[in-house]
């Protein structure tokens, strides 16, 4: 007979290689056979931007570099946001329509509206702009 031995592995699990054993036993008998099991990383992505900080003048615009590396096998989509130092995202274009004119802005959103940003692959045009 042949059996399919799935194994789950718990995302707490440390990658690397475990030297396991199975035991099989009928009466007395007693079989082993060896498995070398190696937990690779979950797949992830890395981020990075160069530089990390720019100091822009007033009515300009400045660039920063960001750079998405995948990791262990990561294809996925990666949605990116905008935030200030106090974890207070920088409005979206469909926001800023449903606060309206600056008056109706909460006082934390002050001032954020004259803020717009765009991601665009080195070579190419924009792909994501928000203003």
């Amino acid at each position: 007979m042949t059996y399919v031995l799935t194994l789950s592995v718990a995302g707490s699990v440390p990658a690397g290689s475990y030297n396991l054993q199975l035991t099989a036993i009928s009466g007395t008998l007693t079989r082993t056979a060896n498995l070398t099991l190696t937990v690779t990383p979950a797949p992830d992505f890395a981020i990075f931007l160069n530089p990390t900080s720019l100091s822009i003048p007033q009515g300009s615009s400045g660039n920063t570099l960001l750079t998405i590396v995948p990791q262990g096998g990561f294809t996925g989509t990666v949605s990116i946001s905008l935030v200030e130092s106090a974890r207070r995202r920088l409005p979206s274009p469909h926001e800023r329509e449903r606060y309206g004119p600056p008056e109706s802005v909460p006082h934390h959103q002050r001032g954020q509206q004259r803020v717009h940003w765009h991601l665009q692959p080195q070579g190419q045009g924009p792909i994501r702009e928000h203003r």
